[in-house]
């Protein structure tokens, strides 16, 4: 592993680079997304404050769901920004290129392209975060903090999963960018506790698309409010998301030939 911290680093410098050729452009990227962040959060104060409480959920609940969901949506956003090109690299025989680099091919394309604007922004998403947890809403047992922290890690690793996945199909078709949109408007419904949708939604996003798994795991883990057979298959099917991924890159990578072919 230590052979490719200087991959992702040097990746990360020619990102920051390209993305900030333009600072007036990076500015209001990274302006409208704090704004949107700000406006979502304002939308639930205003929804919610006299409103009774949803399925048992109240504002506060509403809210942490929502920074857990922007967390992980702004972590696999800032690593794995460059995937939404890969199917590109495929057809303008960039791939047949990097693939004679002396690295894993999978690894160079999912950290190819580290997206400096959204490493700029996280800090800030954190930052909110452990305010929010520590004078707003509250800090439960460390055992819980361990936990949500294993979750959140095993739900990027499932995304990750989902990222690999979407760069397999594309040997097939170019779909890779229309494959995680798909998924990203999927990933929306994981911003409010998905046990308050209706029951047909809910088992959707429970046996069918799991956002329940991947989005709300480490929100209920930090709640307290799960068990731990429930954690366990969250984790596993988090894992599972991720090997299917591997599985799916590795048996489509090898029917692959070249961009020619």
């Amino acid at each position: 592993m230590a052979k490719y911290l200087p991959i992702i680093r040097q990746n990360m410098l020619m990102s920051f680079k390209q993305g900030l050729y333009n600072p007036f452009s990076a500015l209001i990227f990274i302006i409208g997304k704090i704004v949107r962040f700000v406006f979502f959060l304002l939308f639930l104060f205003f929804l919610f404050k006299k409103v009774p409480p949803i399925a048992g959920f109240d504002l506060y609940d509403l809210m942490f769901y929502f920074l857990v969901f922007n967390l992980i949506d702004a972590i696999a956003q800032a690593l794995w920004r460059g995937v939404y090109h890969f199917d590109a690299k495929l057809y303008d025989g960039s791939f047949d290129y990097t693939s004679l680099y002396p690295v894993n091919t999978l690894f160079y394309h999912l950290f190819n392209y580290i997206d400096p604007l959204d490493i700029i922004t996280l800090p800030i998403f954190i930052g909110y975060f452990i305010f929010f947890v520590v004078k707003l809403y509250f800090v439960p047992a460390p055992i819980f903090v361990v936990g949500f922290i294993i979750s959140l890690f095993f739900s990027l690793l499932a995304v990750m999963g989902i990222h690999i996945l979407a760069m397999s199909l594309s040997f097939k078709s170019k779909i890779t960018g229309e494959l995680l949109w798909i998924w990203r408007n999927f990933s929306q419904l994981g911003r409010v506790p998905v046990r308050i949708y209706s029951k047909a939604v809910y088992f959707f996003l429970l046996y069918i698309i799991p956002v329940a798994f991947i989005i709300n795991l480490p929100a209920r883990v930090w709640q307290a409010n799960i068990s731990l057979n429930t954690w366990l298959i969250g984790i596993g099917v988090d894992l599972l998301i991720l090997i299917i991924g591997l599985i799916t890159w590795r048996r489509l990578r090898r029917s692959y030939v070249s961009v020619s072919s």
